[in-house]
């Protein structure tokens, strides 16, 4: 049975972070306050890392009971980077998995004066409970919560999509991949809403992403061949298959592209670009009208 929790109080009284259990909830400042300090640690691949002592004198304990080798192994080298010391729970010889509840391994931990939790779970209302249950000096980061949230990763896509395009607002975002059950998904999407007025477009296997957010950030569903975005784990003998399929399906988009430009009735009508496919048609959505214009089987484009 998951435990369950209140949602987390992140920041202090004072507005200081004591918690990241989710983006939702912080202010824009404060998040680009965070990528600035993120920034500030970047280095060029091929560099020494940098170092700071900012954590000197701190325990931090990665509770890793859902595996992941490369998330654990970047919040391990942070901490050390930042001079901290670091405890990594081995998830195949957790005391839960020897019957003991989630609350023995906590308290134990406290005793031996952790005071940071990296926490990452299958179950959902995991780092809530936890943060529920600490001392008042003790902080909690989720690294990864069930489908629900994945704020670390959500900062660090905003942190990218800033290096590239130089901002945070105004964009159009598209995610590929199973939405139904992605905490990555969930956390952009809150990054993005905080941030800016920005489009998050979702491709999910079938055309149904499963996921609905009650926020003024737009979205759209279905948009574009989802370039058959696969639910399982991709196999290294899997890949020259599905790069031979992807590259026959742009080259046949290509085509279509060509053969509607090249019929279309004047010259200021729309590519179609962006395909969709529904039924015998290929769709595209007129952004910021809500109309459809179509690229029949003739390759003439039509407005409906």
């Amino acid at each position: 049975m998951t435990p369950s929790a209140p949602p987390t109080k992140q920041l202090t009284d004072d507005g200081k972070l004591r918690h990241l259990i989710r983006l939702h909830g912080l202010s824009r400042e404060f998040i680009t306050g965070i990528l600035d300090l993120a920034e500030h640690y970047q280095t060029p691949m091929g560099q020494p890392p940098a170092r700071d002592n900012v954590l000197a004198g701190h325990t931090v304990a990665n509770l890793f009971f859902e595996p992941s080798t490369r998330t654990r192994a970047s919040f391990e080298l942070a901490a050390k980077r930042l001079s901290a010391d670091v405890l990594n729970l081995d998830v195949n010889m957790s005391s839960r998995i020897k019957g003991e509840s989630l609350l023995d391994t906590i308290y134990t931990l406290q005793a031996m004066q952790v005071d940071l939790f990296v926490v990452r779970d299958a179950g959902p209302g995991i780092p809530d409970f936890i943060t529920a249950n600490v001392l008042p000096h003790i902080s909690v980061l989720n690294a990864g919560e069930a489908d629900a949230s994945h704020p670390t990763q959500g900062l660090l896509d905003l942190l990218t999509i800033r290096k590239h395009k130089g901002r945070l607002d105004g964009l159009v975002v598209t995610v590929i991949g199973d939405i139904a059950h992605s905490r990555v998904a969930r956390s952009i999407s809150e990054g993005l809403r905080i941030m800016g007025d920005n489009e998050l477009r979702l491709v999910a296997p079938g055309g149904s992403p499963g996921f609905r957010r009650q926020d003024p950030l737009r979205q759209r569903h279905g948009l574009a061949n989802p370039a058959r975005a696969y639910q399982r784990q991709i196999q290294p003998d899997d890949r020259p298959r599905i790069f031979a399929a992807i590259r026959a399906d742009g080259s046949a988009r290509k085509a279509r592209e060509t053969e509607c430009d090249r019929h279309a009735p004047r010259a200021d009508e729309p590519r179609c670009g962006n395909l969709r496919q529904r039924g015998g048609w290929q769709a595209i959505g007129d952004h910021g009208t809500g109309q459809q214009r179509s690229c029949g089987a003739d390759g003439r484009a039509r407005r409906h």
